[in-house]
């Protein structure tokens, strides 16, 4: 009889801890869903204040899926011409400047984000006062200039905004943080890379600028630009 209470005692015990192994690891599910919850409600706070301090109407909508072909990484939102939406819309992010809608269905469109090779933005770097045009690598993470003139005035951690001279994207939103500046190799040139906001690959939702996509650029950028720092800058091409 001793014997079969400590079996059963032990049958017990084994099946408490199997108790408990479950109830833990549906609480770690839950802990896992409210981390996520939290920072899906953090992200659309900030996109709430995005939408408010932005200089043109938005309008927020989801993000669907991933579209990759193995170079480039393009994002579909449940938004399109039904609502408005147009071929060179600027996309926004709770981090700053995403990208550009380049395809758009009359429910749905694609992103082409910053970071793709095919993209150039406008930029002024907010501290030198210097502008110029950064375009994507092909990396996540990173954005360089292009033919930007010589200056030391272009310093590591400078923050990086659009210039809005090109007319579609407004002046002012995030682009990125500069992490190198350095002389090119002839000494002509400056070759400045910049961290570009994070992606919006966790992203629910996005904010889609509502402007003119077919807007000309501002008379400056028709001809070789003169800038701030007496550099000739390249003008924007958007073909």
């Amino acid at each position: 009889e001793e014997a079969t209470d400590r079996l059963r005692s032990k049958s017990s015990m084994i099946k408490e801890n199997e108790r408990l192994q479950e109830e833990l690891a549906r609480n770690k599910v839950l802990i896992s869903r409210l981390t996520t919850l939290d920072e899906e409600n953090r992200i659309l706070k900030q996109m709430l204040v995005q939408k408010k301090t932005l200089p043109v109407r938005s309008e927020m909508f989801s993000v669907r899926r991933v579209l990759s072909d193995g170079f480039t990484q393009r994002f579909q939102i449940d938004g399109g011409s039904n609502d408005g939406l147009e071929v060179g819309m600027p996309v926004v992010s709770d981090q700053g400047l995403a990208g550009q809608l380049m395809h758009v269905a009359p429910r749905a469109s694609q992103i082409q984000l910053i970071q793709d090779k095919n993209q150039e933005v406008p930029v002024l770097f907010v501290d030198s006062g210097v502008r110029g045009i950064v375009h994507g690598t092909g990396d996540d993470t990173r954005l360089q200039t292009r033919d930007l003139p010589y200056t030391d005035k272009i310093k590591v951690g400078e923050k990086v905004v659009t210039s809005g001279l090109d007319g579609i994207y407004p002046k002012g939103i995030p682009v990125g943080t500069v992490i190198s500046a350095v002389p090119g190799e002839t000494g002509a040139y400056v070759e400045v890379t910049v961290e570009a906001p994070k992606g919006i690959g966790k992203q629910d939702a996005v904010l889609v600028l509502m402007v003119d996509p077919n807007v000309k650029p501002l008379p400056s950028m028709d001809a070789e630009e003169e800038s701030g720092d007496g550099q000739t800058r390249r003008r924007v091409s958007r073909e």
